[in-house]
Formats: C-alpha cells, sequence, structure tokens
C-alpha cells in the first residue's frame, strides 16, 4: 500500500483491517514526511498486537517504485495494491484466494465493486454519493486476445487478488517508464491481462472513495504533452510486446501491431468519454431543470422504461439486512461514519 501524507487515510485503513480480524499481511510504502509520517507509525504501534504492518519509508519514490520495492518484502502466495483510500471486504478477499487455488489459468479475481463519497471530502462523515464501480472479466485463451479485451473495455486489476509472481513482473521496472499512469497503471495492467484471465465473482469486494484527493488519471491533453510521455510510451510498447512475445510464442512483428491497435482502442474510449464529460449539464443547469414543472415526473418515467445497470448496488440496499452483502459491507461503513454496528439500521 503507497501512500504519500494522507494519514487520516492510512488510520482509518488499519482501523478497519483490525476491526475486521485480517489474518494477512499490510506492507505500507510510506513517502510521508513530518506529522503524517509520525502519525502513522503511531497507529501502527497501537494496533501491533492485532494487526500485523509492515511500515517502510521511502522519502524518493514514486507510486510504481514503491510498490515493486514493497513486493520484496511479500511472502505469500496471492497479493494486491490497494490505495490508502480504499477498502477490501474480507470475505471477498478468501472467496478470490480459494478461486485462484482452484484456478490456475487466471492470474486475478476480484468480486463487486462501488465507489462512494463523503460530505465532509476527508475520511469520515456522511455519504452523499454512491454508485456501482465497474471491473471486469477477462476469458480470452491468448495474451494477444486478453490485451485486446482489456484496452477495449478497460477496468483496473491492480486492486483485484492476483498472483505474487505475476505482480512481481508486472511491476519490475521497465526502461523509459518514467510517467505515473504509464507505470503505475496502464503497463501492470496490461501485463495482467497478457500473464492470464481474470474473474469477477458475485461477492461485495471493493469499496471506493472519490475525494478531491484521489490519484486520479490526468487530462489525456495534459498527459500526451508531458516531456515524459513518448518515452514512457515506448518502454510501455516495448515490454507489452516483451511479454506477449514469451506468452503466445508469437514474433515480435506479430506482437507489435497488438499492442498498438489495443492502445488506441483504450485511447479512442478516454478521449470519447472525456468528451462526453465535457458536454454534459452543469450541476447549475441540472438543478434549474429540476424546478420545471414536469421534468422530474418525465426523468422518473424515462428511468422505468430504461435496462437497469447490471450488478448497480445502491447504499440503500447494502443497509437491508436482507441484501446478501449486508454484512461484509457493514464493517465498512462503519469505517467511514464512525457508527457503531449497533446503530446501523
Amino acid at each position: 500500500m503507497p501512500t504519500k501524507d494522507r494519514s487520516d487515510f492510512v488510520v482509518r485503513l488499519l482501523d478497519y483491517y483490525a476491526d475486521t480480524g485480517f489474518q494477512g499481511q499490510v506492507i505500507l510504502g510510506d513517502s510521508s514526511s513530518g506529522k503524517h509520517l509520525q502519525i502513522t507509525a503511531d497507529a501502527i504501534d497501537q494496533l501491533s498486537s492485532r494487526l500485523n504492518v509492515e511500515h517502510r519509508e521511502y522519502p524518493e519514490l514514486n507510486v510504481a517504485q514503491t510498490t515493486n520495492a514493497l513486493l520484496t518484502y511479500v511472502e505469500t502466495e496471492y497479493c494486491t495494491l490497494l490505495p490508502d483510500d480504499d477498502f477490501l471486504c474480507k470475505p471477498g478477499v478468501d472467496q478470490c484466494v480459494q478461486f485462484l487455488d482452484s484456478n490456475p489459468d487466471y492470474v486475478s479475481a476480484h468480486g463487486l465493486g462501488v465507489m462512494f463519497a463523503l460530505k465532509s471530502g476527508t475520511a469520515t462523515g456522511e455519504v452523499t454519493g454512491f454508485y456501482y464501480y465497474r471491473q471486469g472479466t477477462l476469458e480470452g485463451q491468448t495474451g494477444a486476445q486478453r490485451l485486446e479485451e482489456m484496452f477495449n473495455s478497460y477496468f483496473v486489476t491492480n486492486f483485484s487478488i492476483q498472483r505474487t509472481n505475476s505482480v512481481r513482473a508486472m511491476f519490475q521496472d521497465a526502461p523509459g517508464v518514467t510517467e505515473w499512469s504509464f507505470g503505475a497503471e496502464l503497463l501492470p495492467v496490461g501485463l495482467s491481462a497478457v500473464y492470464g484471465k481474470a474473474k469477477e465473482l458475485d461477492c461485495l469486494f471493493l469499496v471506493r472513495q472519490h475525494h478531491e484527493q484521489r490519484y486520479a488519471l490526468p487530462d489525456t491533453i495534459d498527459w500526451v504533452t508531458d516531456p515524459d510521455w513518448s518515452t514512457s510510451y515506448h518502454g510501455f510498447l516495448t515490454r507489452l510486446v516483451e511479454a506477449l512475445v514469451e506468452q503466445d510464442g508469437i514474433t515480435r512483428e506479430d506482437a507489435i501491431p497488438v499492442v498498438k491497435n489495443a492502445f488506441r482502442a483504450y485511447m479512442k474510449t478516454r478521449i470519447a468519454k472525456e468528451n462526453w464529460n465535457s458536454k454534459r449539464f452543469s450541476g447549475r443547469v441540472k438543478n434549474t431543470a429540476r424546478t420545471v414543472p414536469g421534468v422530474r415526473t418525465f426523468r422518473n418515467l424515462a428511468r422505468t422504461f430504461l435496462p437497469k445497470r447490471q450488478n448497480s448496488i445502491s447504499l440503500k440496499e447494502l443497509l437491508k439486512p436482507s441484501s446478501k452483502y449486508h454484512q461484509d459491507f457493514l464493517p465498512v461503513y462503519k469505517a467511514i461514519t464512525k457508527q457503531t454496528l449497533a446503530s446501523v439500521p
């Protein structure tokens, strides 16, 4: 778990894992300084009897470099890369491990994901936004097929439970890949697809938080004009071509167009999404429209004729005891709202 100057999120997450009886190891790569470093160290000391935490300081390393360094301390067959502001549900983790044990052709497994926002914008507070976080499945029989699947319908596998040997290969230093988006996300995700299949199980697994401090991919125009973009792209291309040659037994000449076409599909979708978001009504226009007589009624009526998104999960549903995900979600809800479980409806 790489982190930098977000001790409030780190402490929240460590408390959560201690409270849920997590028996694995949390390996924390800390690039923080000053009070954040001390707050985290104090929290780890207080939880030492309940939670196994390895706290390593990496003040000069970026996310990809920190992750690569942390992987040298992993002793288990499976691991995951988790941001300090997100949660994994312990029962879901156990199900993913069991699945990978029984399915050696799969490199990664995950369950359903959701994303929430808090009114405070910090580590705890009232939940004001909640929606389904899309992940996916890769079932192609070759690395080339899975890479095309991945970049045509992109999702992040970093948060999945993955085989440790594969993750080490994903985050090993790739010459020239210095730009954050390539090194910390796109290259590891692409390599994961090449190395093996990915499965989504019917369990609550990942709970992510949206907030202003969240590490997010940059705007595409800003990204491609970054001075490090060109060299990082070529390093990304070279590393994926090498992986395809090794995984599929194809020539370099055959592997190059596979990677280029997959990346072209990713860029097309990414730009189209940004264009769509830039054309959406502003919040002020939406709020004004809601005051016009008949608009809300028409919107609600239209929604009844639209297909519901598969696997959509609402906060209201998760808080119902009848939900099959209810018990797994409650410890997360307690952590983000600071409510006791007895007070949760």
